[in-house]
C-alpha cells in the first residue's frame, strides 16, 4: 500500500492554555482536539477503528514550532536531529486520549527552554497575545501522521454522505505542531503534496479539521 505523512489543523482557543509548575519550571500547558471519527479529507476515509488502535502512538512525541523540514523545504520527521535543532521549542505531547469522537492532546511548552530560541521566544509571544489581547492573531496545532493508503474499488459515502475512495490504515502520529506562521493554509478538500528525498518517498498532504 501507497505510504503518506498527512498534517491535520485545528485551532487552540483562549481557554485551552493554563500555567503549571512541574519541578519548579513554569510550563504552558496548551490543550486541543483533532481527528474526528470518520472523518473524509481528500477523498481518504479515517475510521475510528484505525484512529482508535493508533492515537495513543502521540503520547510524548514532540511539538515543534511549525511542521520541520529542510533547507530544500522538504518533510522531516520531527525526531530528525535537524528537526530537532530548527524546529523544537521545549514542548512535547502528553495526555493523549480520546473524547467523545475526537483525539484531545496537551501541548506541554517548557517556557525555561522555549526562552533559548527564537522560535520559542516568538511561542511564548504568541500565547501571551492570545491570553490578553482583544484580537490576538490565531494559533494552530497540526498533527503528523504517518499512514497507509488503502485504494477502494468503488466510490463509498461515510455517514455525512461524504465521497472516498480510499482508506487510511496502520497510522502512527510523529508530532502535534505548533503553528504560528502557517494559519488556516488548508481546507479540508484541498492536499498539498512533496516528496521527500528518502526510500520511502513519503507524499504529505495538509488539511483543516473543525475540531469545534
Amino acid at each position: 500500500m501507497k505510504r503518506i505523512m498527512i498534517q491535520c489543523r485545528s485551532n487552540v482557543k483562549k481557554n485551552a492554555i493554563r500555567r503549571e509548575s512541574i519541578n519548579g519550571v513554569e510550563h504552558i500547558i496548551v490543550s486541543s482536539m483533532t481527528m474526528p471519527d470518520n472523518i473524509v479529507m481528500n477523498r481518504g476515509l479515517y475510521p475510528a477503528e484505525e484512529i482508535n488502535k493508533s492515537f495513543h502512538t502521540l503520547e510524548r512525541t514532540l511539538a515543534p514550532v511549525e511542521h520541520p523540514s529542510d533547507n530544500d523545504g522538504q518533510f522531516l520527521s520531527a525526531s530528525d536531529p535537524e528537526a530537532i535543532h530548527n524546529f523544537h521549542a521545549g514542548a512535547f505531547n502528553m495526555n493523549v486520549e480520546k473524547e467523545g469522537n475526537r483525539i484531545k492532546v496537551d501541548k506541554y511548552i517548557n517556557v525555561q527552554e522555549a526562552q533559548k530560541t527564537d522560535r520559542g521566544r516568538r511561542l511564548l509571544d504568541r500565547i501571551n497575545e492570545l491570553e490578553t489581547s482583544n484580537d490576538p492573531r490565531p494559533i494552530h496545532t497540526s498533527t503528523g501522521i504517518f499512514l497507509e493508503v488503502e485504494p477502494m474499488g468503488e466510490v463509498m459515502k461515510n455517514d455525512d454522505g461524504l465521497e472516498y475512495d480510499w482508506i487510511a490504515r496502520n497510522m502512527v502520529f510523529d508530532h502535534d505542531a505548533i503553528l504560528l506562521d502557517s494559519v488556516g493554509a488548508a481546507q479540508p478538500h484541498q492536499g498539498v503534496g512533496m516528496a521527500v528525498n528518502d526510500d520511502n518517498e513519503y507524499e504529505v498532504q495538509s488539511f483543516e479539521v473543525n475540531a469545534d
